[in-house]
């Protein structure tokens, strides 16, 4: 199942206030990357994951979020995509794992 245009335009403004975000669609899903470092991607499904590392993959076990296979990438709970400033603090926290790992 790939992402359809609306819910493109929702990630596109989702993540605008975050840098310099670059969005790719990959395998039915998309990939984001800010300032050339992966930080989320999006499934088909239309589920949002963030990169975490350890410290942040507990907080979003504590709020239900579910790993995305094995990889680092963990789905945001509604509760944080319903609040603009708090879905921003888990993707800057994102983007800075995203950095870290970067190779």
């Amino acid at each position: 199942m790939a992402i359809d245009e609306g819910f493109r335009a929702y990630v596109e403004e989702l993540f605008l206030p975050l840098g310099d975000v670059r969005i790719k669609a990959m395998m039915g899903g998309l990939m984001l990357w800010e300032s050339g470092a992966p930080f989320a991607l999006v499934t088909g499904d239309c589920r949002i994951h963030l990169k975490a590392d350890d410290t942040a993959r507990a907080e979003f076990e504590r709020r239900g979020g579910e790993q995305f296979k094995r990889m680092p990438y963990w789905e945001v709970p509604a509760e944080v995509l319903e609040d603009p400033e708090l879905f921003t603090e888990w993707a800057e926290r994102a983007i800075a794992v995203g950095h870290a790992t970067a190779s």
